[in-house]
């Protein structure tokens, strides 16, 4: 789902395809698995993708899609407006990486900004491998470039950081 969405820039087609494994999907609202889980949808939504926040409304979503007599691939059902969950803290590049315009910066540093406060010399190199992926999808030949900076990634596997980054 992920290579389909980077690769179109659409979510058209995305609910169905969801919804045929409901099961596995739900596993982001079981347990103490949402604590991880709500960050990547909180993530998400501030990239503009409409995503259920709650298990309910998961269900209710792929609900309604079953029952749409033309819910052809084609055509996802209109996505009802999820609750908002408990208010996401301020976007982590205005926190840890202020020079960052990159507005995508933030689905990797929300993960973990206090990785980026102890290591901030991540921020200028993870936003320029971000804005690559974004503009390409590829990964291809970023790892000489992450090589290329050794020094800087080195940060997130010193002690006092790793429990931070790892």
């Amino acid at each position: 789902l992920v290579s389909e969405y980077m690769s179109t820039a659409s979510t058209d087609n995305m609910l169905p395809k969801v919804c045929a494994q409901e099961k596995v999907f739900n596993c982001m609202f079981e347990g103490d698995n949402f604590e991880a889980c709500g960050k990547v949808l909180v993530a998400g939504s501030q990239l503009g993708l409409h995503l259920p926040m709650s298990e309910e409304d998961f269900q209710q979503e792929c609900s309604a899609e079953s029952k749409r007599p033309d819910s052809a691939p084609s055509k996802p059902a209109p996505a009802a407006p999820a609750a908002e969950p408990a208010a996401p803290a301020t976007p982590a590049e205005s926190k840890v990486c202020p020079a960052s315009e990159n507005s995508v910066l933030s689905v990797v540093t929300d993960l973990s900004p206090k990785c980026f406060q102890q290591c901030p010399q991540l921020c200028g190199p993870i936003d320029s491998l971000v804005s690559e992926y974004m503009s390409s999808s590829s990964t291809d030949g970023m790892l000489p470039k992450v090589c290329g900076q050794q020094k800087v990634f080195n940060c997130m596997y010193d002690s006092d950081n790793f429990e931070a980054c790892g």
